[in-house]
């Protein structure tokens, strides 16, 4: 059985979309647990309400919280009454299709050294990401049209089947881990209040011998940061640049395996859409890198200083991360392009 997490904070049409699909699509035995992190449009209501009336055909754990402690938090409280073998992290607006779970856990049980696996979607991003990969998707990103989705997904799940990508980091709306390594490794890491948790766990994963996969069989859609778009925009930096800096101050002593730092990967598992696109490293190796991660209004080390790398390819607010490319646990050939500047710290 898997113990499917989903944590909720408003936006009751979402999740009410979400478990929708949940239901029709899921093809294996499963328990839902939806933690609740303060919602005060009647998501806590609908909740009970589906519970108490489909009991026959859902197994409904429901966990309350009176304050939003963040994501990371309202996991471990689910996490902690799992009673899966599996535990499946699930946003409350993304949706799964046909035969999704059982084809997750055949990829979990059987590729070499896997620590987790996600699918493929739209609206994820990073190796996830299928319009990155592969191009447009026959629907609409904002209003979904079900039945093309459901069309579409099957036909991934057809042309692909069996493919996989391996990646450096998997995100933390689409998740599938066995539930012991996941309690051993403590949950995810409560520091991190809104964002970076993924990454955090995508990390211990790894430097534990751990592999993590993306399933290109599997395709699901993320409308993503619904939740997140609640926030007032100053909070919604806010938060993010605690939870990256925490991250960075965790991290610092040992490097950050970001996708900016790892270009090179051609020792790492390719069948999917990768396979024959394997690329090589640079043999430039500085001892020390300056990275700056986002397009915030306030470039890390100041507008044009050359002695940092902008990668301004992301949403959220500059980060400053240094990282020492030589306590990087990971061998030579295995990792990583790095970008040369003319001066670094």
């Amino acid at each position: 059985m898997v113990s499917i997490i989903v944590v909720t904070w408003n936006n009751l049409r979402y999740t009410q979309e979400c478990i929708e699909f949940l239901t029709a699509y899921t093809d294996v035995a499963y328990e839902l647990i939806v933690v609740d992190n303060g919602s005060t449009d009647g998501t806590i209501e609908w909740l009970n309400e589906l519970r108490s009336e489909d009991r026959s055909r859902i197994a409904l754990k429901i966990i309350r919280n009176s304050l939003n402690e963040g994501f990371a938090h309202a996991v471990n409280e689910g996490l902690a009454e799992a009673s899966g073998d599996y535990v499946f992290l699930l946003n409350n607006d993304l949706l799964v299709s046909p035969g999704w779970l059982g084809t997750l856990i055949g990829h979990l049980e059987t590729l070499p050294n896997v620590g987790a696996v996600g699918p493929m979607g739209g609206g994820i991003g990073g190796k996830h990401d299928y319009v990155a990969s592969y191009g447009s998707v026959p629907y609409n990103d904002d209003g979904v049209d079900k039945d093309l989705f459901v069309e579409f997904s099957q036909r991934i799940a057809h042309d692909y089947a069996g493919d996989y990508t391996e990646a450096k980091s998997l995100s933390g709306c689409c998740l599938l881990i066995a539930t012991d390594l996941f309690r051993t490794l403590g949950g995810l890491d409560e520091g991190h209040k809104m964002g970076a948790d993924d990454a955090d766990l995508s990390l211990r994963l790894r430097l534990q011998g751990y592999r993590l996969y993306i399933a290109e069989d599997v395709y699901v859609h993320h409308y993503g940061h619904v939740s997140f778009a609640l926030l007032d925009h100053d909070l919604q930096d806010q938060v993010v640049q605690d939870s990256w800096t925490y991250f960075n101050r965790k991290w610092r002593d040992v490097g950050v395996p970001w996708d900016t730092l790892f270009m090179n990967e051609e020792h790492w598992n390719y069948e999917g859409r990768f396979r024959n696109r394997r690329g090589f490293a640079s043999t430039f190796r500085p001892d020390q890198v300056r990275l700056d991660l986002g397009a915030g209004k306030f470039p890390a080390g100041g507008v044009g200083n050359s002695d940092w790398i902008h990668c301004d390819i992301h949403s959220f607010p500059c980060i400053e991360v240094v990282c020492d490319v030589r306590k990087l646990p990971f061998p030579d050939n295995h990792a990583d392009e790095i970008f040369p500047k003319s001066a670094f710290a």
